[in-house]
């Protein structure tokens, strides 16, 4: 008999010296081994060795473990040869057949899935992903936001002086032109603006002052921190944007005149370059690409200040409305905030000039005079002024 133990479960097993060298199964783990070889017995003897009978195919046989030690085994009598050894030599390892099934799930699992490994930096590198772009988001400017604007109550209007060499006005025709506005200032009147150009004689005074449907109202858009950014990054650019506009209408008005002048009639573009001459000269980059909303109407800017303080002429009805940018087919070009521009604001009057309710609806209103006059004074200049009417449906214009 050849004992051994299973090198998978370490189970004593017994088996026939002729089963040495063939595959069987473990008793106890079922997995296909391979009996010892025994090179140390002549295959006289061991065919002659009658303790065990001959053993089937084994590669289906399950091996029988050995659970009682087995008693020594004499020699027999006068037989020169020792007693057959079945010792293990140390390290051996029974041959594994390659082929069997428990042999090739060792080997798969051994081996693993080709794509195991890319599992950990692909998880690690989502999470990364996620958080960068959650960082992303979380991080960028919001031109969004709820402010408060105050109604500008005054009874002088908003004035600005333009040198016609700054913007590149050809010499002589602007000469011409501001002569002609300092003897005869023009005035430019609608229920919603009114706009006056006058000039000292040698530049271009423009007076704005709200029509009797609008009122003034002042928002500190530059307290938002976004937009104030957003504008110190850009404002040559905003800028360079308005001079350019400015300029070119110049020179357009400057031909006008001539041509006008030339031919013996008044000068009547004027109402055409409100935007591109008038309110431009009241306003910087930012206040040129902004625009009231009231309902389906829009508002232009019609004042900034250094501060970032713009000024919006809305319907005196107005208690809330929304600033935006205006569309680039307005602007001439491309928009230049990377996001949408939408604040919100809501109306207040200053306190000390609410009127009382008590005090009649119907009080008369006193005359709003022009920067420089004195207010209950009519203006010096009335009698030589030359009115113009302002399209009524110029002022606002529908999204």
């Amino acid at each position: 008999m050849l004992e051994f133990n299973c090198p998978y479960c370490t189970a004593e097993i017994r088996v026939g010296l002729e089963a040495a060298g063939k595959v069987g199964r473990c008793p106890k783990c079922q997995t296909r081994i391979r009996v010892p070889e025994l090179t140390d017995i002549p295959k006289s003897d061991a065919a002659a060795t009658p303790s065990v009978p001959p053993m089937e195919t084994l590669a289906d046989e399950v091996l029988v473990e050995s659970r009682t030690p087995l008693p020594d085994i004499p020699s027999p009598v006068g037989s020169a040869l020792p007693a057959p050894s079945i010792a293990q030599p140390a390290g051996w390892t029974p041959p594994v057949d390659p082929a069997s099934p428990l042999e090739r799930l060792r080997e798969k699992r051994r081996k693993g899935s080709p794509y195991a490994a890319l599992i950990p930096p692909l998880f690690f590198g989502a999470i990364f992903l996620v958080i960068g772009v959650v960082y992303w988001i979380w991080s960028q400017p919001s031109y969004e936001g709820t402010m408060t604007g105050t109604v500008v109550i005054s009874s002088y209007a908003l004035a600005t002086d333009l040198a016609g060499q700054s913007y590149g006005a050809p010499p002589q025709p602007f000469k011409s032109l501001m002569q002609e506005l300092f003897q005869r200032p023009v005035d430019l009147r609608s229920s919603l603006i009114n706009l006056r150009y006058m000039s000292d004689g040698q530049n271009l005074r423009i007076l704005i002052r709200p029509g009797v449907d609008t009122k003034l109202v002042q928002v500190p858009l530059g307290d938002n921190k976004s937009v104030a950014k957003f504008y110190r990054n850009h404002q040559d650019e905003l800028d360079g944007y308005r001079l350019d506009e400015m300029q070119g209408a110049l020179k357009k008005l400057c031909a006008d005149w001539t041509t006008a002048s030339e031919a013996g009639r008044e000068l009547e573009t004027l109402p055409k370059y409100r935007e591109t001459i008038a309110l431009n000269a009241h306003v910087s980059g930012l206040g040129r690409i902004c625009e009231a909303i009231v309902g389906n109407e829009r508002y232009p800017c019609v004042e900034e200040d250094a501060a970032g303080r713009l000024m919006f002429l809305v319907p005196v009805e107005t208690k809330s409305f929304n600033i935006r940018e205006r569309p680039a087919a307005d602007l001439g070009h491309a928009r230049l905030f990377p996001s949408t521009l939408d604040i919100h604001v809501n109306v207040v009057i200053p306190a000390e000039r609410v009127v009382p309710a008590a005090a009649p609806a119907s009080a008369p209103q006193s005359t709003i005079p022009y920067a420089g006059e004195e207010p209950g004074q009519e203006s010096s200049l009335d009698s030589t002024t030359t009115e113009m009417p302002l399209p009524e449906g110029s002022m606002p214009s529908k999204q």
